[in-house]
């Protein structure tokens, strides 16, 4: 029996507009990054090797195709940094989880403070990347970034908790309030403005944390999708949107999977409506708003096409992915099977959204 699944083609429903750019500085800022992070040791070396062939310096350079080479040399260490607690906190328990956030944490509070011997050596990199951070940016840029940061500390924390009691948000709706900050996309976005100082006028009005708000939902639900089955050969769907959908609505895989299309649809439409609506601001407010919406412009488009041309989600089949749209549906491991009502993408009679 046949487990392919169908995924919709997201740019073709909502014409997304923002050109596909990389970063000039790409090559070599990565190779300096990797050598940086190399030094910490935090993976062993089978491990390594299977990381780096994710090339995280891509994503980050999609993302940030416009800022500067110290600017971006910091944005790809801080990629890495992401990707390494990702790993990590995946596979571990609630309490380890919960000791390795507190010092990652403690390390972003005073990056000035040396750190015990015998740390986690991720305690160590956050507090050197950090203070790095905090000598290139702009104060009130770098305190924005820390809160944001801090809010998805605490949101990984409780993700891997969920994961270990078997926990899967029963809603779509409480889940898009827990994606929000597990996505860390808050703090992504705060990146590529460490060098403005965006003032409180444009961050704090409604109709721009609305645009805001559509565009980190935008870049997550893409995610959701993409990595599903990536995720679900790890046995750790669980906190996926896709998996959700199918808890609460009762429905197949395939079904789910174009349901979580047609969010996505809704959310761009509203997206561009908010983006129409945004008020009128002074020249240097104005700027800072598009350097803003341009970066949630990048961020998806640099999200999708880093989805085909790294080995992450799609093995080396990423370009095959690209033109037909279908993914092989890896199986559910013992002990994490969410499937509610398995059916394959004929049996669901999927529809090309």
């Amino acid at each position: 029996m046949s487990k392919t699944i169908i995924v919709p083609d997201l740019f073709a429903i909502t014409s997304w507009p923002y050109e596909c750019k990389v970063n000039p500085h790409y090559h070599s800022n990565a190779m300096e990054s990797k050598k940086w992070m190399e030094t910490f040791q935090i993976l062993p070396p089978t491990d390594l090797t299977a990381f780096h062939r994710f090339n995280f310096p891509l994503l980050a350079s999609l993302f940030y195709p416009t800022i500067s080479q110290e600017h971006h040399r910091l944005a790809v260490d801080l990629f890495y940094w992401f990707y390494l607690i990702d790993e990590l906190t995946d596979l571990q328990s609630g309490e380890a989880a919960r000791e390795l956030t507190n010092i990652i944490l403690g390390a972003l509070k005073d990056p000035s403070q040396p750190l015990p011997a015998g740390t986690h050596s991720l305690g160590e990199m956050t507090r050197e990347v950090w203070s790095r951070i905090r000598n290139f940016s702009v104060p009130s840029s770098a305190d924005r970034l820390q809160r944001d940061l801090e809010v998805y500390i605490e949101a990984v924390f409780n993700e891997a908790n969920n994961r270990e009691t078997g926990h899967i948000h029963p809603s779509v709706k409480e889940y898009f309030l827990h994606r929000r900050s597990t996505a860390a996309m808050k703090a992504t976005l705060d990146v590529c403005m460490l060098a403005a100082d965006i003032p409180e006028s444009v961050t704090s009005d409604p109709r721009v944390q609305r645009l805001t708000e559509d565009g980190i939902d935008l870049t997550w639900i893409h995610n959701d999708i993409y990595s599903y089955s990536f995720e679900r050969a790890r046995g750790v769907h669980a906190h996926n949107l896709v998996t959700t959908v199918i808890k609460e609505k009762s429905i197949s895989v395939q079904e789910a999977i174009d349901y979580c299309g047609e969010l996505f649809r809704q959310t761009a439409q509203s997206f561009f409506d908010n983006l129409q609506n945004v008020p009128s601001f002074s020249a240097d407010e104005q700027q800072a708003l598009l350097l803003h919406t341009d970066g949630i412009g990048y961020f998806l488009t640099g999200m999708h096409e880093w989805s085909h041309k790294s080995p992450r989600y799609f093995g080396n089949e990423g370009e095959m992915v690209r033109n037909s749209r279908e993914i092989e549906l890896a199986d559910e491991p013992l002990g994490r099977q969410y499937d509610y009502q398995l059916q394959t993408s004929t049996e669901a009679h999927a529809v090309r959204v």
